[in-house]
């Protein structure tokens, strides 16, 4: 099972900020999740909200980013942490622009360093996922969908039929249903995420609810490390 440090390791520090990034790299997370989104000037920069007092962040710069909270870093700056890329990076595309994704696949692209199949990509706008399927080079790393709704099994289907590059769907845990991640698992293939639960032990029993966690697994996993805050793991 795949333990997440979603935001960084953002219980012991500010959600996306270089230190929560270097403590997940020292707590050897197996996987670091961040939120992206696209300035005015078309620099890839990691945050959250799409807002920061009331000014909308896709019409400003990165400077005028930075200005308002100096903690943001771009995504160029968090790639180029210590050993940042000996992990799996799930990248949270944020916004309701998809100028995002030929710049995010140009960056990419030129990243030759990078191993394609660490890299996760995903997000909650359909839109954006249309635009990554479009594109036949961002199909070669991990494209998934990131959900806080159910679906019924139909829809499911249309959804595959139109979107077959998907390899993952990312559930908020309120959503997880046995039935659906049998069916996923077994018809499509497909990885099946979940977040963000904030507490450990709740975690840990939907966990063994939805028999994804086996004797073995459960002894090593460590809720501490995780602190209370924006659990995320592989189902």
């Amino acid at each position: 099972m795949l333990q997440i440090a979603h935001r960084g390791d953002s219980h012991f520090h500010e959600d996306n900020s270089r230190q929560a990034f270097m403590s997940a790299i020292d707590k050897k997370f197996d996987m670091i999740e961040l939120d992206i989104q696209l300035s005015q000037d078309d620099i890839i920069f990691v945050y959250h909200d799409t807002m920061i007092h009331e000014k909308i962040l896709e019409t400003l710069t990165i400077q005028e980013i930075k200005a308002l909270n100096p903690s943001i870093i771009t995504l160029t700056e968090f790639f180029q942490l210590d050993n940042m890329l000996d992990f799996k990076i799930y990248l949270d595309i944020k916004g309701n622009t998809t100028r995002i994704c030929p710049i995010l696949d140009n960056f990419l692209e030129n990243m030759k360093n990078i191993s394609r199949e660490k890299i996760y990509l995903a997000s909650f706008n359909l839109l954006i996922i249309h635009e990554l399927s479009k594109n036949t080079k961002t199909n070669n790393y991990q494209c998934g969908i990131i959900l806080e709704n159910l679906f019924t099994i139909p829809m499911f289907r249309q959804l595959l039929q139109e979107y077959p590059s998907l390899s993952f769907i990312c559930f908020h845990w309120t959503m997880l249903n046995q039935e659906m991640i049998d069916f996923l698992k077994k018809e499509y293939c497909l990885q099946i995420y979940t977040y963000t639960c904030k507490n450990a032990s709740t975690l840990v029993n939907l966990l063994c609810e939805h028999k994804s966690l086996s004797a073995g697994q459960l002894r090593n996993f460590d809720p501490d490390r995780l602190g209370n805050k924006a659990l995320s793991c592989q189902i």
